[in-house]
């Protein structure tokens, strides 16, 4: 190698590191030198962002509070007419729902009662989803009632006669007095249709049947609703599906097949397990 040679590959050594040397400080002295004074970079502002991406810059909201919006489901919720016979138990088996998720979508307040005409959600495909947004705070106005809201119990009262008008409860509830509830009978005995048990409250005594229990020697037993069946009324427990209180005397087991047998015993039992009544099934 020639003196001319060493030289020449010492200066192109020399340059390429003085371009490296500039790439560094391009790179790192740089963006220091133009940072605000507290020395980090400064970050670019959300709608910048969301503005150089190509999306509409959304105005920001009014304070308010948090509160919960739906998000819709994957799939479309049903909106169902009440029929009636249909029952929480049956809807929830004819659309694949679970019944829980029918009540919440509703805010049913007594499961056990379903007026025929009012219109229900299904939420087929599940709940809404919560999530938080904002709104702005509403004025709160109270506006009074022009009646009393019917109370959502059901309540037996005892059935007119001939040429009788219906007769509201007594505003107090007799307390006082020993409390004779009798099976009074089974009808239709085998025939889904026409199967009930007849409850009458023979006594002074109101009779608060919440929890209260029929059942048959094989186990199945019906659970009473919120029901009281006053002094002299009757309340009558169909074995197949139907509304509650439609009429306000009638309740429904929801069963798809008869349940009593000739000759079994039917017991009635307080919400203690007492048993108050016992009836033989006639033929």
């Amino acid at each position: 190698m020639t003196r001319k040679q060493a030289v020449f590959i010492i200066a192109v050594n020399a340059l390429i590191s003085t371009l490296i040397s500039l790439c560094i400080a391009f790179v790192v002295i740089l963006p220091e030198k133009l940072a605000p004074s507290g020395g980090q970079p400064v970050a670019e502002p959300p709608a910048q962002r969301t503005a150089r991406a190509g999306r509409p810059v959304e105005a920001p909201e009014e304070a308010g509070v948090e509160v919960l919006a739906s998000v819709p489901p994957t799939a479309t919720p049903i909106v169902y007419v009440v029929q009636p016979g249909d029952t929480i138990s049956s809807l929830a088996l004819k659309y694949s729902v679970p019944g829980a998720d029918i009540i919440a979508a509703n805010r049913i307040q007594n499961p056990d009662f379903l007026a025929a005409g009012i219109e229900l959600i299904i939420p087929v495909g599940g709940l809404p989803v919560a999530r938080a947004t904002w709104t702005s705070v509403p004025t709160v106005t109270h506006t009074p009632l022009p009646f009393e809201p019917p109370s959502t119990e059901l309540t037996g009262t005892a059935t007119p006669g001939a040429g009788e008008s219906v007769a509201s409860p007594p505003t107090s509830i007799p307390t006082e007095g020993e409390l004779r509830v009798e099976i009074t009978a089974i009808l239709g005995v085998g025939d889904l249709e026409q199967e009930r048990v007849d409850i009458s409250n023979g006594s002074d005594q109101l009779a608060d049947m919440t929890g209260w229990t029929l059942a048959n020697p094989d186990g199945n037993t019906y659970v009473f609703p919120n029901y009281r069946l006053w002094p002299g009324g009757t309340v009558t427990v169909h074995t197949r599906m139907g509304p509650d209180g439609d009429p306000i005397t009638s309740l429904f087991w929801g069963r798809l097949e008869p349940v009593w047998l000739p000759g079994e015993v039917a017991t009635l039992r307080n919400a203690e397990g007492v048993a108050l009544v016992t009836y033989v099934v006639g033929p």
